[in-house]
């Protein structure tokens, strides 16, 4: 978000389709660059998905992210379906986290009146489990314990990784309902929670993924 904001600042013009579609991997580089020289992870992933953002708004939605907006009836779901059936970058298949929060981002626009929000889940990544983890409301059993504590990878789409991820959909649900609000009320507090806490949350999970 940093550097998509310092970006336009410069003038970059990261909002027209047709220079995403167009974007090359310096033009990608420059974008994010760092303030001590070291590269962004996943350099080439962010090229290829800013260059499927170009070409699907051109080609589906005449080059207008609002026009898939419209498309979907400001409703969170069906922006969500649109959303995953059209850039195969946000496909993640049983979460979807990127696509739910890009629904719920654009309800916080006053001016978009997204409706049915109450029907997406919590996001699920790696911060949420860390502190459900640290607040035992988690237990992960000792073999994978030992693998979050000790940085060692756990794979994208594994069963251990879809199981953490699965899980914290659950209590986001089941907290909602005790709660009597949104699971992303949810998800936004407890994310909140892991910014501000000054308790020792341990590690989170790591998984080399663009879902997230």
């Amino acid at each position: 978000m940093a550097c998509f904001n310092r970006a336009l600042e410069e003038k970059i013009p990261l909002l027209e389709a047709k220079f995403l579609e167009e974007i090359t991997l310096d033009k990608v580089k420059f974008i994010f660059r760092s303030c001590n020289k070291s590269e962004i992870p996943l350099l080439k992933k962010r090229l290829e998905f800013l260059q499927e953002a170009g070409r699907v708004l051109n080609s589906r939605f005449a080059g207008e992210f609002n026009n898939l907006i419209k498309k979907g009836n400001n409703d969170a779901v069906q922006i969500v379906k649109l959303i995953i059936e059209n850039f195969p970058s946000f496909n993640d298949v049983g979460f979807y986290k990127r696509a739910q929060i890009c629904a719920y981002d654009l309800s916080l626009l006053s001016d978009m009146n997204i409706k049915n929000i109450e029907q997406l889940t919590i996001f699920a990544d790696y911060k949420l489990p860390q502190i459900l983890r640290a607040s035992e409301v988690l237990k992960y059993k000792k073999d994978l314990a030992e693998k979050v504590d000790n940085y060692v990878l756990i794979d994208k789409d594994s069963q251990e990784e879809r199981e953490i991820r699965a899980v914290t959909i659950w209590v986001g649900e089941l907290l909602a309902k005790r709660l009597d609000t949104m699971p992303v009320v949810i998800d936004n507090t407890i994310w909140y929670l892991t910014q501000k806490t000054n308790k020792n949350l341990g590690l989170y999970h790591r998984t080399l993924t663009t879902f997230y």
